[in-house]
């Protein structure tokens, strides 16, 4: 959360007509890209460090087409959170 927006609803439910102004929704770019760019570098390094883990699970898709949660945690492990 970006301090100078605060934890105001920005939604728009009036139309064309913009609930903020011009240098806020610039705020709102702003704060949304940045959160953006991180959530992409994070998944970036997920993926790198997961390459061959992911590729086993690849080859065995190629191999079977369809796969079950007892194939999944033999390639990627253990779930790190309990199922919902």
């Amino acid at each position: 959360m970006i301090d100078s927006l605060g934890t105001i609803n920005y939604s728009n439910q009036e139309g064309y007509q913009k609930p903020f102004s011009e240098r806020t929704g610039k705020l709102i770019d702003t704060e949304v890209k940045k959160i953006i760019d991180q959530q992409y570098q994070e998944c970036k390094k997920l993926i790198v460090e997961n390459k061959d883990k992911l590729e086993l699970l690849a080859e065995r898709l190629l191999v079977k087409e369809t796969i079950s949660l007892p194939d999944i945690v033999e390639i990627l492990g253990p779930r790190p959170y309990p199922h919902k």
